[in-house]
């Protein structure tokens, strides 16, 4: 399988998901615009839940600052903290592993490089 652009990754991870009976719901803006630094919310299925996965992509070696918030049907989760990436690489931030049914959750992943903002955001429904 040829590899996939992460806006093409995430395009494909939704379809199998709306087909599985979970998506993000609205914009599919989880992947911040191309550009040296970018972030990206991963959605995958695991059993009867969704896994939630902040990722940041970079061009050069980039260090900076995450904040990985979900919330949604009683929940409240906030991770956060300093990452550093290797030249062209990608860093897993952060993991929430969410129960599936009810309402939907709201994730959002801002990084904050060289006193750049890059953000990320999206809404998982319910019914997974």
């Amino acid at each position: 399988m040829p590899l996939l652009r992460p806006c093409h990754r995430l395009a494909a991870a939704l379809v199998l998901l709306g087909a599985t009976g979970a998506a993000f719901a609205g914009p599919a803006g989880t992947i911040s615009s191309e550009g040296p630094v970018r972030c990206e919310l991963d959605v995958s299925r695991r059993g009867g839940s969704v896994e939630l996965t902040a990722l940041a992509h970079a061009e050069k070696a980039t260090r900076g600052e995450y904040a990985f918030h979900v919330s949604g049907r009683g929940t409240d989760i906030r991770q956060g903290g300093s990452f550093t990436i290797a030249s062209g690489g990608t860093e897993q931030l952060g993991t929430v592993t969410l129960s599936g049914g009810g309402s939907g959750y709201d994730a959002d992943l801002t990084l904050v490089v060289s006193g750049k903002t890059i953000s990320c955001s999206g809404r998982v429904g319910g019914g997974f």
